[in-house]
């Protein structure tokens, strides 16, 4: 007597345009996160100034430490 499989891993299969439509939505997702990125690189200097930042603090905006030499 063989007991039933009660946990059956269904088997799903991709149509190619959805596969498209994946990787379209991940691409226009990683675009957006690297331009919100240099946008704020280069605006650094002048948030600095408006905010009235120390080093450290822009660092820490910008993930990054800076240290005087």
């Amino acid at each position: 007597m063989t007991t039933p499989n009660r946990n059956p891993i269904p088997s799903v299969a991709y149509s190619p345009g959805d596969l498209r439509y994946g990787l379209g939505l991940l691409t226009i997702v990683y675009v957006i996160n690297f331009v919100d990125r240099q946008i704020l690189a280069i605006r650094l200097q002048s948030i600095k100034t408006d905010l009235q930042l120390r080093d450290g603090q822009l660092g820490l905006l910008s993930g990054r430490l800076r240290r005087a030499c």
